[in-house]
């Protein structure tokens, strides 16, 4: 959880809740983007949406620990692009 959520928590803010509308849409948003890039042979076919779902929110909280450091997140984003690609 990041600290933006745990401050709504604090606050009596059920984040979640508030964003499951919205968090819908863009994960419509997400598969059309994704089965696009899949059929354009850019993207891995056996990848799901529930894995890139699952690399997003990885590599934001990646990015949260790595800081401000633009080589680290560069690297971060090779490897993570690299593992995304047809073999």
């Amino acid at each position: 959880m990041n600290a933006f959520t745990q401050a709504l928590a604090a606050a009596g803010v059920d984040a979640h809740a508030a964003l499951q509308e919205s968090s819908k849409v863009i994960q419509a948003q997400l598969a059309e983007l994704l089965a696009g890039a899949q059929q354009a042979e850019a993207v891995r076919p056996e990848l799901g949406l529930p894995e890139l779902i699952a690399l997003l929110v990885g590599t934001s909280t990646t990015m949260e620990q790595l800081g401000a450091d633009p080589a680290a997140r560069q690297r971060i984003f090779e490897v993570l692009f690299d593992g995304l690609r047809p073999r």
